[in-house]
């Protein structure tokens, strides 16, 4: 299920939505390139894989290997996001790929540079790995 939307100046309407996916290496007459392997078209992306940020390190990955996403498509595309699946924090899958819990997404630093671990109710909770978006229109 889409998280958020965000509505572009031409009025068309992008959704996000997490979901877990491997990549694939695409060649055409130029290049060869590495993706996420989706079945729809994906305008914007965050990529985490077993804690690592591999948004713009794509290329580095063994083809097929799983990655968790934040992947940002058109409204248009709800039914195949939908039939494809997505996922929570709740979900395990999301815990194997960012187990960053609030306490240290949210430390802060002493004057003395020593990590200060963020200490509320919820610190035991999985922090989300990027922003989702609430609904935005930009005119």
């Amino acid at each position: 299920m889409s998280i958020g939307m965000c509505y572009a100046a031409d009025g068309v309407i992008f959704k996000d939505a997490l979901v877990i996916c491997t990549v694939e290496k695409v060649s055409d007459a130029q290049t060869t390139y590495t993706k996420l392997n989706l079945p729809f078209k994906v305008y914007g992306q965050n990529v985490v894989c077993l804690g690592k940020d591999v948004t713009y390190s794509l290329d580095k990955l063994a083809e097929g290997t799983e990655c968790l996403a934040k992947v940002d498509y058109k409204a248009e595309d709800e039914a195949i996001v939908k039939n494809y699946g997505t996922i929570t924090k709740k979900d395990a899958a999301y815990a194997k790929h960012y187990p960053i819990t609030k306490a240290d997404a949210l430390a802060t630093f002493d004057f003395g540079g020593d990590k200060v671990l963020y200490d509320g109710a919820d610190k035991g909770e999985l922090a989300d790995f990027c922003a989702m978006a609430d609904e935005v229109k930009f005119e």
